[in-house]
């Protein structure tokens, strides 16, 4: 079967055992612009794919949330996010980290339009075009970019 237009190669999903072996199940789904399924996501849909599936939680979102994906619709989803942040609610590290399952908000080009679900701690996976679904921690950094936490806007938990 082809990978859908705009896919990256599907990864092998990594051996992770007991609490974390969940993650293997998104590890090699690829990322697709706008895509919402096992076929091929995109970061906020694989938050939305993990939340559905992982504990039930369906989130909503307007159909044509996205129109392409240059300046303009990055900050046509930003206006989106902080509309629609009524419906989540924000939520502070504790010793731990991040809990489990929340969304991380990270900035990109100044404003909020990446996303990653957080594994606990400082642990997240999330997704990007031409290098699918990964597992990374707040104290990475991508190859020319700041380290995620500093790139981090907030945690939240939806409760819509």
């Amino acid at each position: 079967m082809k990978p859908p237009k705009g896919a990256n190669a599907v990864r092998r999903a990594p051996t992770i055992a007991g609490d974390d072996a969940w993650i293997a199940r998104y590890m090699p789904v690829p990322f697709v612009e706008h895509g919402r399924s096992f076929r091929g996501c995109d970061c906020r849909g694989q938050h939305y794919l993990i939340l559905e599936h992982e504990l039930g939680v369906r989130v909503p979102e307007p159909d044509d949330l996205y129109r392409g994906v240059d300046r303009r619709d990055a900050e046509d989803i930003a206006a989106f996010v902080r509309a629609q942040a009524s419906l989540w609610r924000r939520v502070e590290p504790d010793e731990n980290g991040y809990p489990r399952f929340a969304l991380l908000l990270f900035l990109v080009a100044g404003l909020p339009t990446h996303v990653g679900t957080s594994l606990g701690g400082r642990r997240f996976i999330h997704t990007q075009k031409g290098c699918g679904a990964r597992t990374a921690s707040l104290d990475e950094a991508e190859p020319g970019e700041a380290f995620w936490g500093s790139r981090l806007e907030g945690a939240y938990v939806y409760g819509g």
